[in-house]
Formats: C-alpha cells, structure tokens, sequence
C-alpha cells in the first residue's frame, strides 16, 4: 500500500477544509490542489480516497469511534489492505450485519429514502459506484467506427453506448485522453450517454435553437453536431463559461452564438432548458452531493425551474418547442414542474419522447429504460446518468 506521512496530512487537510467549504467537490478540490505543490500521481491519489470516503462515509464514521487515524482507514480500505486491529473491527462488524449496511446505504435518511422509494434497494450499489468515462464522437469531424480505431491504436480500448450513435466507454485508463490529439483537433467531446441522449430530443426540422442554461456548451455542441443546419445561440448566467463555449465550438469546428442576456427578445423553432436541478441523477460522479440533497436543497430549485420554465416559454415561437431536461430523479423537480407549468399554460402540449427518439436514432426497438409515458427518463443499473426530459409543443 502507498501511503506515508506527508500523503495522511493532504488527504486530513482535504477532507477537514472540504467539511467547511460552500463549494462543490470538484471547485474545491481544483483550488486545494492549486495551493499545493502536489504532483499528478499524488492528487489523483487524494481524489480518489477522498471520493472514497464520501461515498462511505457512515462507515468511517463508525471506525472513527473504535480508532483514530481516518486517512490511514480509508488508505486500506480503499486498497484492502487493513491491518490486524482494523481486519478485527471489520470482522466483528459484518458479523453483527453493521459492515454492508453502513458501506452500502451511506446517504442521509432524506436521499436513501427517496432512492428506495424510486427504485428499491437493488440499485443502492449501482448510486455508490463511479461513472463511466463515455465520449461523444464529434459527427462533424468523424464518425464513431473511425474515432474507436484512432483511439485503440493510441492504447485506449472502448465499446458502443448502447443507444446514442455517438458514444464510446472508455473501459480502461483515460486519464491523459485530454492531452490526445484526438481531443486537441475536436474528434470527441467528454458526455454521459443520457446527457448525449437528451441531445436527440431536438425536432430536426427546428433552424434555431436557444440554449438558456448553457454552462459551457455541452448540450449545444452535440445538438450543432447532430443538426448542423441549426441555427444556436447559448446563454448563461455564469458569463465567464461564454468563453469556453467559443473555444470549445472552435475546436469542433463550428460556431455556436453565445449572449449573456437570457431574455433575447427573439423567438426560435427550440428552446432548450438544462435547468438547474438537485443533481441527484449523477450522484455517481458527484458523491459529496449527497450530503447536501434534502428537502428544502429541492424546493430551492424547483422553485428556479418553475421560473425558467415560465420565463423561457415566452421566447418559443408558434408551433416551436420548449424542451426541459434535468439530472434528476425527483419528481418534484421533473414531472411535477412540467405538470403545473402546462396547467397554467394551456397553449402548450406533450410530444412523445420515445417517438422523438426513435425517430432520431433511428431505432425501432424498446425503450423502455429511457422513456416513462410521454417522458424521456433513463433507468438506473446501466452505462449511463439518470436524465429527465420533457418536450413541450406550442400550439
């Protein structure tokens, strides 16, 4: 096992400073290791124990009554590698039942309980594993087949998504794929599958497109690679991501409009809304959300949502669509916001997602892991996030 003394006081200094931090892990984590002279080997070391730790928390806290040294605990669990007084208290707690339930069912009695409610306690280890590393092959550059070829002969091996056209997971050590030429010249994107899915939600005969929470454009860059012809402007309140949308739209080779004003005054074919949502749909790759996610954490957004959803659908021209799409799994911030929002705005109408899909991929076999009813809502358990998503037409 890897671990001395200068390892135990970054992995005791994340975990300490992170407890008193407002920001998300990833934010916190770029900044900690900003201020450290800390190599790559070494952070990726931290990160890894210290997402670790988060996951299972409930169990390390229970260790941490019987023994002192956190990080040292959490070094050789995460190796399995513990040492005789650590093996004895882990044996005495799976005999007594206590070792699989805290490491298994490790989120607050609020998330578990909406997670077993949803989708029962089989899927407990599937929202405590890590994400895939899936990419979206650029259509504007390359094609999948050609983009999987490329990357095996760079050393990295991968399979087809399931549905979208465009993915590949990676199934060994993408680490340094950042550093590729491959990536450098445009060919592929970083993208869960549901979020490339989402994509695909778009009516191809729209020819402009407004993205009002474009972050830094991953939505409206694999929408611009599907549909070309479509005319996309992107916005975002966060202005400073409208630089990296430009420089990301550069790199694939193409142009994506971007305005730090979110009521354009003009109306477009789509309005896409990525709203912001609780997250708990990709709990997997953010688990310290967790710690966070409870009742009021939900209100808060459903709040913006109900908003957005308002506000956005005034920009959607006759005839034209309004698609909501959120990383979450709650109804409240999903099928609820959607139902109130076409209660009080009776011009506007559900579209089939699963016929929209179909059509899009070109695919006439069951979806049923992807849609519910009318709506567009991956199923835990598989190679990809949990999304939502609603098409809304105006008559």
């Amino acid at each position: 096992m890897r671990y001395n003394r200068f390892l135990d006081m970054h992995l005791r200094q994340t975990i300490d400073l992170f407890v008193k931090s407002n920001d998300k892990a990833d934010i916190f984590l770029k900044k900690f290791f900003k201020n450290t002279n800390l190599g790559k080997r070494d952070r990726t070391w931290i990160r890894d124990r210290f997402f670790y730790y988060m996951r299972h928390r409930f169990l390390f806290d229970r260790i941490l009554s019987l023994r002192k040294d956190l990080s040292a605990v959490i070094a050789m669990l995460y190796d399995n590698e513990p040492d005789k007084d650590l093996k004895n208290i882990i044996d005495e707690m799976k005999k007594n039942g206590d070792y699989l339930l805290l490491f298994d069912f490790s989120f607050p009695p609020f998330l578990l309980s909406k997670i077993l409610d949803s989708y029962g306690k089989n899927y407990i280890k599937w929202f405590n594993s890590t994400g895939e590393t899936t990419l979206r092959t650029n259509l504007l550059k390359t094609n999948r087949e050609t983009l999987a070829k490329q990357l095996e002969t760079a050393g990295y091996k991968t399979i087809f998504t399931k549905l979208s056209r465009t993915g590949l997971i990676v199934e060994n050590n993408s680490s340094a794929l950042k550093n590729t030429p491959l990536f450098k010249q445009g060919s592929f994107e970083f993208q869960d599958e549901s979020s490339q899915l989402a994509s695909y939600l778009v009516n191809p005969s729209s020819k402009s497109l407004f993205d009002c929470c474009g972050g830094s454009g991953g939505k409206s860059l694999a929408i611009k690679a599907l549909f070309p012809h479509i005319d996309i402007t992107a916005s975002d309140i966060r202005r400073h991501l409208l630089k990296k949308i430009k420089a990301r739209a550069e790199r694939a080779g193409t142009i994506i409009k971007t305005t730090g004003d979110k009521h354009t005054g003009s109306h477009f074919d789509t309005v896409f809304i990525d709203a912001p949502c609780s997250g708990s749909g990709v709990l997997r790759r953010n688990p310290c959300d967790r710690w966070v996610i409870d009742r009021d954490y939900i209100k808060n957004f459903t709040k913006i949502q109900a908003r957005l959803l308002q506000e956005q659908s005034r920009l959607v021209d006759k005839n034209g669509e309004l698609i909501y799409v959120t990383c979450s799994f709650f109804e409240e911030e999903n099928e609820s916001v959607v139902e109130n929002f076409l209660k009080n705005n009776p011009e506007f109408y559900m579209v089939s997602a699963e016929k929209r899909l179909k059509e899009n991929l070109n695919f006439s076999e069951n979806l049923g892991k992807v849609v519910k009813e009318s709506y567009f809502k991956t199923a835990p358990g598989e190679k990809r996030d949990i999304f939502f998503g609603a098409i809304l037409r105006k008559s």
